[in-house]
């Protein structure tokens, strides 16, 4: 043990020596060159080679005469980019490769057989078929070494990739893979937690009140340990929420929900973590009466404040950074899991591709709205049909109001209403307007839809059939779709059947015995935007926000009050914002009667409408004041492969760090500034 205790401090007195450390950071660099480097390189050209080879397998046709359809049917091989790709056996599956149209049926398929010997063994499958991952992944491994040198830490990373080596490799060899995995990820990343946050205390290091004070929370968490409880917790329980997704479930709603469940246990463990430790650090030093060697300083009771909230935004950046690099991996590690096999497998798989792991914008039909002058008009003439209203002389203010908002949802429902196709009827056509980025793009568009009809059995299969208006004298395209009530059902159609007005004109045909009809948000087409990598680096950012604003709320709270009634409070307010979407939703469907319909000779009916007005009044308050803090959804939006846009990223900023932390923190330092401080009981 001496022996290695002093090698020990003898690694960390080598790495003291500038020319040590430039010798540690070039050999680092060429070993994450020479592995991840190559497999960068590497994912970029087979996804070069993929692009060549389906635009050749999509163009083709053995009905044209085409030579790459003849050369596949004939021989087994093609030329696409330059190269010939293929074997025998393509030729022996020529029956199942080519449709009855003549062109090639399962592209995906060929492609991916053609390129399987393209990748390194020894690399992982879902890093190669991602070029974008693998830049970045080389780029922030290589950044990670070069800090780590830096910081003075090369003797321990060895240590670490040492241990976990023997770790991964003991349970491989035991035919446990995936633990294998897990352990060293778990190893990884726990030393990494630990050495961002020493970096994090070497930035806040100088002179400076605000950067001491900040620097203090951090040596206050670590002293604490629940920064290290927090990450123990995520790493542990990451590796176990795929082990309990049902594995016969498709592939895409596992990743949803590996997704959905990890990203919130880690914003929910941060966020509970920062109220703690952020009430703690005040209202302790003010109980314990340490806030008397602080205002005796040259610092104002203004940057000791924003000194405590710096503290606790680096350290959920650290907490960020760590769980979401754990979370990004794990995803990755999931999307190369098999799929089911056939047909429904390939379905899978695209899906998850093109719905999931993306980041998608989305467009609405546009809607005929009723003008006043028609909504006067129908008004008028309910109130000359009704007998009843006329003998009132008409519709009083509250009333008028309701029927506006029902002849309103009567006429916008029409318009969602398909009724069964009558021979010779020309079919009604949507627009969807706004669509000249997709065009721009290129590719395809997704067409999402929802359809109702009868009791929504989901036992039923229903026929309708899509009809696409090209314009320019061009004959219309008609795509026929099965669809199961309730269920959400998407298919791809070219961009390029988009106007140069950015609009397309879209018919449902209603091949069913019945009427479909479709709610407001269930028919809608989505394009590809952005990458999945990219929106998730967004997401993680706006949950940085929303924990920096907690940080902020933690620290007012404890100026004013008590630890134990400081923490009760923040985490009330935090609930309440993250469930005022939800009290927005059951708001629209609830509300007391009018006062006018209340018997108040009914004692009972009386106290209990007046406490449903109560109770509404406080949801309604308590959706306005919190409700945009449970609008910023950017696990909602991974999860359903929807763009985050740096536009609203940006106002995720302004709102939380800007106007929410800023208001925050002048609310806790004008409590403070009147605050007497410095009693002294004459006990203690």
């Amino acid at each position: 043990m001496t022996k290695l205790r002093d090698f020990w401090r003898w690694s960390e007195r080598v790495q003291e020596r500038l020319g040590v450390r430039l010798v540690l950071v070039v050999l680092s660099l060429v070993v994450v060159g020479g592995s991840l480097g190559q497999i960068a390189l590497r994912a970029s050209s087979i996804n070069r080679d993929r692009n060549a080879i389906l635009e050749a397998l999509t163009t083709t046709s053995l009905m044209a005469g085409d030579d790459v359809a003849r050369s596949l049917k004939e021989r087994g091989t093609f030329e696409a980019g330059g190269r010939e790709w293929g074997d025998v056996s393509l030729r022996d599956a020529s029956g199942a490769i080519f449709g009855p149209d003549g062109r090639v049926a399962i592209p995906l398929e060929v492609a991916e057989y053609c390129l399987r010997n393209e990748a390194p063994s020894w690399a992982p499958a879902w890093l190669v078929t991602q070029p974008q991952t693998a830049r970045l992944g080389a780029l922030s491994i290589s950044a990670f070494v070069v800090l780590v040198v830096l910081l003075r830490g090369f003797h321990e990373l060895l240590l670490t990739g040492l241990l976990t080596g023997v770790a991964a490799f003991l349970a491989r060899s035991l035919g446990l893979l995936d633990l294998g995995w897990a352990l060293a990820g778990i190893g990884v990343l726990g030393w990494s937690f630990l050495l961002l946050l020493r970096a994090a205390r070497t930035g806040l290091s100088g002179r400076g009140g605000v950067r001491a004070t900040a620097q203090l929370v951090l040596m206050e968490g670590a002293r604490t340990g629940l920064p290290l409880v927090f990450i123990v917790v995520m790493l542990v329980v990451l590796p176990l929420i795929p082990l309990s997704l049902d594995p016969d479930a498709p592939l895409r709603y596992r990743v949803q929900t590996f997704m959905s469940w990890s990203l919130g246990l880690a914003f929910w463990l941060a966020a509970l973590m920062t109220l703690l430790l952020g009430c703690s650090t005040i209202a302790t030093e003010i109980r314990d009466r340490q806030i008397w060697q602080v205002v005796t300083k040259p610092i104002s009771r203004l940057r000791w404040l924003v000194g405590k909230w710096l503290g606790l935004a680096v350290l959920n950046f650290v907490l960020t950074a760590t769980s979401c690099v754990s979370i990004f991996f794990f995803i990755q590690y999931l999307r190369s899991q098999p799929t089911a096999e056939g047909l429904a497998g390939r379905e899978d798989s695209f899906l998850l591709q093109e719905t999931v792991l993306t980041a998608r914008a989305g467009a609405f039909p546009t809607w005929d709205e009723l003008d006043n002058e028609q909504l006067r008009q129908r008004i008028s003439q309910i109130e000359e049909t009704d007998p009843e209203i006329r003998a009132r002389g008409g519709m009083g203010i509250n009333e008028r109001r309701a029927a506006v908002q029902e002849l309103r949802e009567l006429h916008n429902s029409l318009q969602r209403t398909v009724p069964p196709a009558v021979a010779g009827a020309p079919p009604n056509y949507f627009e969807f307007n706004g669509l000249s980025a997709a065009k721009d793009l290129g590719g395809t568009l997704t067409i999402r839809s929802i359809f109702h009809i009868l009791r929504d059995d989901e036992h039923e299969r229903y026929q309708c059939r899509f009809i696409f208006d090209r314009g320019g004298g061009q004959q219309p395209i008609a795509v026929d779709q099965t669809f199961v009530p309730t269920m959400s059902h998407v298919f791809q159609v070219p961009a390029e059947w988009v106007d140069d007005k950015g609009s397309l004109r879209m018919a449902i045909q209603n091949l069913a015995p019945a009427a479909i009809n479709f709610d407001p948000d269930d028919l809608e087409i989505l394009y590809r935007v952005s990458s999945f990598e990219s929106n998730f680096l967004r997401a993680a950012l706006v949950h940085w926000s929303k924990l920096a604003f907690l940080a902020a709320l933690a620290v007012a709270c404890a100026t004013a009050l008590g630890f134990p009634v400081a923490c009760l409070a923040s985490i009330t307010i935090f609930l309440a914002g993250s469930a005022a979407p939800f009290l927005a939703r059951a708001l629209y469907w609830y509300a007391p009667a009018e006062m006018n319909e209340i018997d108040f000779s009914d004692t009972a009916a009386g106290i209990s409408w007046v406490f449903e007005v109560v109770i509404h009044q406080l949801a309604v308050a308590m959706t306005w004041a919190f409700g945009a803090f449970g609008d910023y959804d950017p696990t909602g939006a991974l999860v359903r492969g929807r763009h985050l846009p740096w536009s609203e990223v940006l106002n995720a900023f302004a709102r939380m760090l800007l106007f929410w932390t800023g208001g925050s923190l002048l609310f806790g330092w004008r409590v403070l500034t009147r605050r007497q401080l410095a009693i002294y009981s004459g006990s203690g």
